[in-house]
């Protein structure tokens, strides 16, 4: 009895003691989202993202291939790399043609994708 005892003291004082877990560094986040400063957001010139999937039933199973996914997220995610150099080179008066070009191609290579 006197152990059932114990593991109910225990519980209810690590309950007490656990409520101070926040990190400190919480409330300065918290303190920097309600000023309202946030990550600067850059503008994507890809089509939007598509919501179409290549299915097929099998045995009364949807089978889902996300090959097309996968590759138009790679692409995304590489226009999204070269749109954000291009912003810091306009920033830094550098020159952007070539970069300019591979966004136009990477533009390209989704829209291909996406419509066929």
């Amino acid at each position: 009895m006197k152990k059932v005892l114990f593991v109910l003291c225990m519980g209810a004082l690590i309950t007490a003691c656990g409520g101070d877990d926040q990190d400190k560094s919480q409330g300065k986040v918290q303190e920097n989202v309600k000023a309202g400063t946030s990550a600067p957001k850059i503008k994507s010139s890809a089509p939007p993202v598509t919501n179409a999937t290549v299915a097929k039933e099998v045995g009364g199973s949807m089978f889902v291939d996300h090959t097309r996914d996968l590759k138009e997220f790679e692409l995304r995610r590489s226009l999204f790399g070269v749109e954000s150099l291009i912003e810091i080179n306009k920033q830094q008066k550098l020159d952007t043609k070539e970069l300019e070009s591979q966004r136009a191609e990477l533009v390209k290579q989704i829209k291909d994708l996406i419509s066929g």
